[in-house]
């Protein structure tokens, strides 16, 4: 799980799954998860043996499936012999008697799945109670650093890629002031293989393509100075939420990712001077944070690319 929750559902009743996914999905938006499931009607639909033990995050199976020959628990058991620890949510609408089967057949291939009855509300319950069991898995600083990593490293990539895009569709005065801004705006890194950079691009020995896809080029925040203060330049807005995008950037994930990048223990975290505390509020916030980013950046930088390239 990082920006997206996985389900793998065993459900041939359309009619009865599909308002409760909907009810799923909404659980899951609120908490800035996206929705994925992979709704199977038959065991003979879907290859156990693809299932690899990251996949998924929860699944779902119904003990009667359009399957005669191979009911729910005998998928679950055929999961689980294959190494696939993931929770597993089991129902029926004869939950009596998937009680008498479980206590009577009970073996390690079905310890550890949970149950419930066919039955709208309850079920719903208890799919949102395993989805909130999940999310909680990851909410540890260790965890959730690699889930905002990995969330800000998709970021980077997609600033870097509207950059190189801007710099080769725009006229050659324009792409003189993108040059000047890095050599004018765009510190001397302290690092000397990152300055020695900086020197060859002043030089001219580096493109500002090349150096914008360098490994040890430009950084986040110095593609994003660069945009800011080229829209600036060019009387372009670049802004989102009323903020230019190197601040709105910064403020909502940036500084975040920064911090939790060197914090290793603790239980509060230190942002713009104020402490704040490292529990629940503070995950779900981050996961807010991450999603509203992931919904405006790319489509922001993609609206200014196209606005410099027509004018």
């Amino acid at each position: 799980m990082n920006k997206t929750f996985k389900i793998l559902w065993f459900e041939d009743d359309e009619d009865w799954r599909e308002p409760i996914e909907d009810v799923i999905n909404e659980n899951l938006f609120r908490k800035f998860l996206e929705p994925d499931a992979h709704i199977f009607k038959s065991a003979e639909e879907f290859d156990i043996s693809s299932i690899e033990k990251s996949d998924y995050d929860l699944i779902l199976v119904d003990n009667y499936l359009f399957d005669n020959n191979c009911k729910g628990s005998d998928l679950i058991s055929k999961i689980r012999k294959n190494q696939i620890l993931i929770d597993v949510l089991f129902y029926s609408s004869k939950y009596d008697e998937l009680l008498t089967y479980l206590k009577t057949n009970l073996s390690d291939d079905i310890n550890g799945v949970y149950i419930t009855k066919r039955d709208n509300e309850l079920f719903t319950e208890k799919v949102c109670k395993l989805i909130e069991k999940n999310i909680r898995r990851t909410e540890n600083i260790c965890n959730f650093r690699g889930i905002v990593m990995d969330s800000t490293a998709d970021f980077e990539t997609i600033v870097e890629s509207r950059l190189t895009e801007l710099y080769t569709n725009i006229s050659e005065d324009k792409q003189e002031i993108l040059n000047n801004i890095v050599i004018d705006s765009i510190e001397t890194p302290l690092i000397t293989e990152i300055s020695h950079i900086l020197e060859k691009f002043k030089d001219k020995k580096y493109s500002f393509i090349q150096y914008n896809e360098k490994p040890k080029g430009f950084t986040m925040n110095d593609r994003l100075k660069i945009f800011k203060e080229f829209s600036e330049q060019i009387n372009v807005p670049l802004i989102i939420n009323g903020q230019n995008i190197q601040e709105y950037y910064m403020d909502s994930i940036g500084t975040y990712r920064n911090k939790l990048g060197h914090l290793k223990v603790g239980d509060t975290i230190k942002i713009k001077g104020i402490e704040e505390p490292i529990d629940q509020a503070f995950y779900q916030k981050l996961r807010g944070r991450i999603k509203e980013v992931d919904d405006n950046l790319d489509s922001t930088l993609e609206n200014f690319v196209n606005n410099v390239k027509n004018s």
